[in-house]
């Protein structure tokens, strides 16, 4: 009966390790803030996982990175590359915050102030062209026909910016790019 117990012990522990982890991985990205952590890894069979999420199926178009789940539901991604870096664009909704100072606004248009649930992540985008993200990095706007907006900082720390957006009931979907670096291979 021990006998019977072990084999089936071992035989339990080959399975575990035979789990999906044996997928050879072709590349893996990190974000530039932390660079020892891949978020995103792309395997030789075609699939992926990004942010904690697995994808059975992982595309890259001109300007927009597929990625298909299980489920068969799909989740794209804007990017774009430069000669060293990947940009992804990250989703986050900011809800329309009604203040004194931007009486007359109602969260149909760009300008106001905008925040994310209790996160401290905030914009302001004033009628003349001016932005304030998360209360400390001013700078300028200029909105474009495509949905787009591009971010001039006044500091040097940042470089120009294009976001997307759209705004749907007094709330603002943000696109922004987050700069990839590609990590070593293993």
């Amino acid at each position: 009966m021990l006998l019977l117990l072990c084999l089936v012990l071992m035989a339990c522990a080959v399975l575990v390790a035979c789990d999906d982890d044996d997928r050879k991985a072709k590349e893996r990205w990190a974000f530039n803030h932390e660079t020892d952590k891949a978020v995103l890894t792309v395997y030789e069979d075609g699939s992926a996982e990004f942010q904690g999420k697995e994808y059975t199926k992982y595309e890259v178009g001109d300007k927009v990175i597929k990625m298909t789940a299980k489920d068969g539901s799909v989740d794209e991604f804007r990017y774009y590359d430069d000669e060293k870096y990947r940009y992804i664009y990250l989703t986050s909704t900011y809800d329309f915050y009604e203040s004194d100072t931007f009486a007359g606004y109602d969260g149909s248009t760009l300008v106001g102030a905008w925040t994310k649930g209790e996160d401290k992540e905030s914009f302001q985008f004033t009628p003349n062209g001016t932005f304030l993200e998360d209360g400390y990095w001013a700078g300028y706007y200029f909105p474009h026909d495509d949905g787009s907006i591009k971010l001039v900082y006044d500091n040097q720390v940042f470089d120009d910016t294009t976001i997307y957006y759209t705004i749907k009931d007094k709330k603002l979907t943000i696109e922004y790019p987050w700069l990839m670096i590609k990590m070593p291979e293993e």
